[in-house]
């Protein structure tokens, strides 16, 4: 009359799979903070993309991101350069949004701070200088293009402004820091 049971056999289906969609499910790991699982569920590769911007695999981000030619898409490839640390890559892909949204107002805004990260061509040493001008005094200025020998006296706000932007080209700062120091300045200024 009764039969043993037959022996169930291990099937690789989550109970998920019959009732979510891939990305209803990576959007339901997405919101719970499980970053890296989302990103392994998600279809869709802008969301697979924010999913692996949010767990910090840039490079993986980008390679999500490359597949879409939206200006979304782009500014999120700007962030990603940025946190990678490759500010001309990251100006470009600001460009690119920019170029497919000129009203887009982050991108806008994230090129104009990566761009200034930029690092300019490094001034040269004190021998260098010394083998290029050695007669010259420290308050007059020679110049290299077009006025060739003509030694010209510059103003203290000339001078100043030289001194400011040696001293921006010098300066070695992460998105992250370049952002709390310039937050800080704006709280100080609106204090009464």
């Amino acid at each position: 009359m009764f039969s043993a049971p037959r022996p169930a056999y291990a099937l690789d289906i989550r109970w998920q799979d019959a009732f979510f969609t891939p990305d209803q499910q990576g959007r339901w790991a997405f919101e719970h903070g499980q970053f890296t699982e989302a990103a392994n569920l998600f279809a869709d590769p802008m969301w697979q993309g924010w999913a692996w911007y949010r767990a910090g695999n840039n490079a993986a981000a980008l390679t999500a991101f490359a597949n879409l030619q939206t200006p979304q898409a782009y500014f999120m490839m700007g962030n990603c350069y940025a946190r990678l640390k490759d500010y001309p890559r990251a100006v470009a892909a600001y460009d690119n949004a920019l170029k497919l949204q000129p009203e887009f107002a982050q991108a806008r805004a994230n090129r104009a701070l990566v761009a200034a990260l930029i690092p300019k061509a490094k001034p040269p040493t004190k021998d260098q200088q010394q083998q290029e001008a050695p007669n010259l005094k420290p308050d007059e200025f020679k110049f290299e293009k077009g006025d060739k020998g003509k030694v010209v006296k510059l103003t203290e706000a000339q001078r100043k402004a030289l001194d400011a932007d040696l001293w921006m080209r010098n300066l070695h700062t992460t998105p992250a820091d370049f952002l709390r120091q310039k937050f800080a300045i704006e709280a100080q200024g609106q204090k009464p």
